[in-house]
């Protein structure tokens, strides 16, 4: 099922009330679309074949963090992996092994996937990803993140990686890094790109959300499409 025919859009890391009110900002937001959350974030559909152009302005306002259809972000990165002939190595920390465990679940995932190293703990991530960015700017900060990317490729044999570190709560949040703090890293080849997101919600909706927006940013990067600061700053806060 494509975007189009199906009348089926996943936007990954916001809530349905975030998607509506980015819609309303925008003049987009429409009667007869149907908003739920899903694992990732919102599902919205629409059984209006009337709805077409709608469906591609909103799949438009949200790249590149969506997935049209029925394809999972697992499904995304596995493809943009296959047609770039890129070798996949994960380094999780908040999202502790989700990103992994969701691509292995896809038949023929090992053509791509080198593995997912769980530095969950600070000394784990020093000691097996070679990171020395902690004492000075945290566990949750872009320079941690780049270094966990780049300590993953070195780890492995992988030209792709994707590194996440968050504060998935409870508790752990501070005023300058609430609960649902999560910064990316996304590196292909010698080009690397981060992220910042606060995400919204439980410890599991925070951690699902991350994992989400983390296979889909590291697709994107594979396949050459650079992030929208712009955007990334009116991403945040859902």
């Amino acid at each position: 099922m494509d975007t189009i025919s199906g009348k089926t859009l996943s936007i990954l890391g916001i809530s349905p009330a975030g998607v509506k009110k980015r819609l309303r900002d925008r003049g987009m937001e429409k009667n007869d679309l149907n908003y739920a959350a899903n694992a990732y974030g919102t599902v919205i559909s629409s059984g209006e074949s009337s709805l077409t152009d709608v469906f591609r302005a909103i799949e438009e306002s949200f790249s590149p963090f969506t997935c049209s259809g029925n394809r999972t972000p697992a499904q995304v990165l596995i493809n943009s992996a296959v047609q770039a002939s890129a070798l996949l190595v994960f380094a999780e920390s908040c999202t502790g092994g989700l990103a992994g465990s969701l691509v292995t679940g896809i038949a023929g995932s090992s053509d791509v996937f080198w593995g997912s190293m769980v530095t969950y703990a600070n000394e784990a991530k020093e000691r097996v990803l070679g990171v020395s960015t902690i004492g000075e700017h945290g566990a949750v900060s872009e320079e941690t993140v780049k270094a966990m990317a780049v300590g993953a490729m070195k780890v492995s044999d992988a030209n792709a990686a994707l590194a996440v570190s968050g504060i998935a709560g409870p508790g752990g949040g501070t005023p300058d890094k609430p609960v649902g703090t999560v910064w990316f890293a996304f590196k292909f080849l010698e080009q690397m790109q981060t992220l910042k997101c606060v995400f919204s919600g439980s410890r599991a909706q925070v951690r699902r959300k991350a994992t989400g927006v983390a296979l889909a940013g590291l697709a994107n990067q594979i396949n050459g499409a650079l992030l929208d600061t712009a955007w990334i700053a009116d991403y945040t806060w859902y």
